[in-house]
Formats: C-alpha cells, sequence, structure tokens
C-alpha cells in the first residue's frame, strides 16, 4: 500500500529513484563508519544512492540515517564474508 503512496509523490515532485547493488551498500557502510556512524545497510544504501547521483542532485540533498548498526551486526557480518 505505501508503494503506490511513495511512487505517486516521487513522480508529482519531479524526483527519482536510484537502485543499489549490496556491495555498494557495504562500502556505504563502511564510508559512514569511518566518519564515526555505524548505521545498518537499510540507511548505508542511503548513502550508496547518493553517491551515485550527479553532483548537482547532491547538493541541498538531506541524508536521513535511522537506524543502528548494532540491530545489524549478523547481518553486516554476512555482508562482509561475501565481499572478501
Amino acid at each position: 500500500p505505501r508503494a503506490r503512496a511513495v511512487l505517486s509523490v516521487i513522480r508529482k515532485s519531479g524526483g527519482y529513484t536510484v537502485s543499489v547493488e549490496e556491495e555498494e551498500i557495504v562500502d556505504a557502510g563502511e564510508r559512514l563508519s569511518r566518519m564515526g556512524l555505524f548505521v545498518e545497510p537499510t540507511s548505508a544504501s542511503v548513502m550508496a544512492a547518493w553517491q551515485k547521483l550527479e553532483r548537482r542532485d547532491r547538493e541541498g540533498a538531506v541524508l536521513v540515517l535511522t537506524g543502528s548498526g548494532l540491530k545489524a551486526i549478523t547481518t553486516y557480518g554476512g555482508l562482509l564474508k561475501r565481499k572478501r
């Protein structure tokens, strides 16, 4: 049900979506951790998508990083094993 509402707002605002791969999410999570932010993968996906935007689309962007990485230790462990 929310997907339709989200897509409607994206269309009305002239916005767009960006897809990211698991490896990009892990890389973004590592980058955020170097900044002192330990976030869950769903939040790291926001950074991964932001990094793919054109410079003009990045300006003024606000990245909402809501989930603690402590909730996703097992998930990160699995993703990091696959990366190696």
